[in-house]
Parts: C-alpha cells; structure tokens; sequence
C-alpha cells in the first residue's frame, strides 16, 4: 500500500498532492512500517484538527526527506523561483535541451527531474550549475540514477536500451 494511500485510509481529512506524488514514485526504506503504523496510529487519535494535521505535517516532512532520497531523480536543482510565470511546461522547456525527460517534480524551491540517460543529466548539471532564473542563482546537482540498462533482442540480434522507472520499462 503507497504511503499516501494508507494516511488517508486513517487521517481521511489529510490531502496533499505532493505526499502523493512521492508515495508513488519512490519507496521508503530509511524508516520502519513499524514506526509509521505506530506514529500513525498515535496521530489520529488526537481529537483537535487543527493540531492532529499540525503533528501529521511534521511527521510527513520526515518521511517526504527518505521519499525523495530514494526517488531515483537525476538532477535536483535548488532555488527555484516561486512565480507564476514559471509553471511545468515552461520548466520542461527549459530543461528538455539537454536530454529526454521521463518526468519531473517541483517540491517547495526545487525541481526534480528524471532524464532518461545519467549523461543527459551530468551534462546538464555541468552546464546548468550557479545559471542565473528570474535574479536567483541555481544550483544543480547530479545523481546517477542507474535506471538504464541494455538489453539484447535475439530475434533482431540488436541491443536497445530500456528505461525502468517503479517497475515499468520503456523502450528507447
């Protein structure tokens, strides 16, 4: 069960797109079921709203940490400017130059971005790193992946490489 899936089963009044985002595209492996279930349980016995969502926010941030470590990500740039102007397809513009992109995600001031090729991403972080957005010095840094691999078709007897992203595989 996605991590999302089983606060709103317990806290059915917590929603947040971001939380589901991660719990979906990531795994958590730093933190225990174990201690979740527990802190869970601990939290939705609270009876007042305003602080049972004010504990459960601060919980989230400590599992949102682990989700996005273990994400697979390539690229993380940080100083992202928070304007209007600037929302995912201009994003996706702008850093689509330097590679296929299987996807990418803006959490607070950074974005997350999934190229398809580890090189792809390097050279972006080489190219991109202190570039100046909207008056805000970005910083990028790399991350290898390891999503692809090679495989061979032994009826072609050619070699293609296949991106794996939480078991799905697309061809390239």
């Amino acid at each position: 069960m996605a991590f999302i899936n089983y606060i709103q089963t317990n806290i059915p009044e917590y929603q947040d797109i971001d939380v589901e985002f991660w719990s979906k595209n990531s795994t958590i492996k730093n933190i225990s079921i174990k201690k979740i279930m527990k802190r869970i349980n601990e939290i939705k016995v609270i009876i007042s709203k305003k602080k049972k969502l004010s504990i459960l926010t601060f919980f989230i941030e400590e599992v949102m940490v682990d989700l996005i470590e273990n994400s697979k990500y390539n690229i993380c740039i940080n100083n992202i400017p928070n304007l209007d102007s600037i929302d995912e397809d201009t994003l996706h513009n702008t850093f689509s130059p330097w590679g296929s992109i299987h996807m990418m995600k803006r959490y607070k001031s950074n974005l997350y971005i999934w190229y398809h090729y580890d090189s792809d991403a390097k050279l972006a972080q080489i190219q991109l790193d202190q570039m100046m957005i909207e008056k805000q010095i970005i910083t990028v840094h790399f991350k290898e992946s390891k999503l692809l691999t090679m495989k061979y078709n032994w009826t072609t007897k050619q070699r293609y490489d296949v991106y794996t992203f939480m078991g799905q595989e697309i061809k390239l």
